[in-house]
């Protein structure tokens, strides 16, 4: 049938099994207004309440698997709300990321204090000749293949009218060598003020 109802009152569209209120075999379109779909909690009470959705697919033995969940976390307040991010690893689902009611985020961590706050705990040991993976580590790569004069940097910028503007980065002078660079404005003009060269 293209509609099935069970005895528990769960609702199967193009499937007869179904162990939800409703479960729809085949590709879901969902089109609408501004918002299409809502996800709600159907629980007044003065806690913490959330609502999840969950993607994931069928294993071997044709068990639904969870992969990844999206939870919306509204705070016991009923004023302020966080957004969750979970991924499977070792079979269990595990916050990954999240962002909280001031629009702070948090990757490894659920109390970010900063705008981003990034935790690892990691026991690598330091080695400057290697090109570690470890460690509480942010990677920034320029991908293009351009042999000389490309670089890979943090810009810094404070005050919306009159701004101040820093930079520090690397350029790649030849392939396979890099320098660290330090720029600095001054009067509305920005130059560099330090390089540490390849060499040292």
């Amino acid at each position: 049938p293209a509609i099935a109802i069970d005895e528990s009152q769960n609702v199967g569209i193009s499937t007869v099994t179904t162990d939800a209120k409703l479960t729809v075999a085949g590709r879901t379109d969902i089109k609408g207004g501004a918002t299409p779909l809502g996800v709600y909690r159907t629980l007044a009470l003065a806690v913490d309440t959330q609502s999840e959705i969950v993607i994931g697919s069928q294993d071997l033995s044709n068990n639904y698997v969870d992969a990844v969940k999206i939870r919306g976390l509204l705070k016991a307040n009923k004023t302020d709300g966080e957004l969750s991010f979970y991924t499977l690893s070792g079979g269990s689902l595990a916050e990954r990321m999240r962002v909280d009611a001031s629009g702070n985020v948090g990757i490894g961590t659920t109390s970010a204090t900063d705008i981003v706050n990034i935790v690892k705990s990691d026991s690598t040991s330091y080695d400057a000749s290697a090109l570690q993976n470890g460690g509480a580590r942010l990677s920034i790569f320029n991908s293009n293949n351009t042999l000389s004069d490309t670089f890979a940097d943090i810009h810094f910028k404070c005050h919306s009218t009159s701004p101040g503007e820093a930079r520090i980065g690397m350029e790649l002078p030849s392939v396979g060598n890099s320098d660290i660079f330090f720029i600095t404005e001054n009067s509305g003009t920005l130059a560099e003020r330090m390089r540490i060269e390849a060499g040292g």
